[in-house]
């Protein structure tokens, strides 16, 4: 390996967990990704980024604070930036919530191209399918 593939590489994975830590409050800009942005999740297979946007958009209307996410393992080759993560918060009626995810995120020219997400769905459904369904009825 290249002292210029290792520094590719670290930029990507700073870019890749950049990315995630906004995913997870929400605050992710659009300047964070590029125009031909995709998303995949374990959920909902490929979605429509603004789809997506809304979703994570829910999940924050059901949390009592902004869910963190901590990185446990990150593995960069390329413009490919896998990373292992654990995510905890306090949801609106109470309840603590965790998952485990498995993000890959495809990095270009210091953007996010892609994401493909992989979690818990039953864990997620769960947990989260009862407070969504009541924000829904409201």
């Amino acid at each position: 390996m290249t002292a210029e593939t290792r520094s590719i590489e670290e930029s990507n994975t700073e870019v890749a967990l950049n990315f995630i830590q906004h995913l997870a409050a929400d605050t992710m800009e659009p300047s964070m990704m590029t125009e031909d942005f995709k998303v995949w999740t374990a959920s909902h297979g490929e979605m429509e980024p603004s789809a997506w946007f809304a979703a994570v958009r829910a999940l924050t209307n059901v949390l009592n604070e902004p869910l963190k996410s901590t990185p446990i393992g990150v593995t960069a080759q390329g413009e490919r930036v896998a990373i292992e993560a654990v995510s905890h918060g306090n949801l609106s009626n109470g309840e603590h919530y965790s998952n485990n995810y498995h993000f890959l995120v495809i990095v270009r020219e210091g953007k996010v191209a892609q994401v493909k997400a992989y979690f818990s769905t039953r864990l997620a459904a769960e947990k989260l399918g009862p407070l969504f369904a009541a924000a829904a009825q409201s």
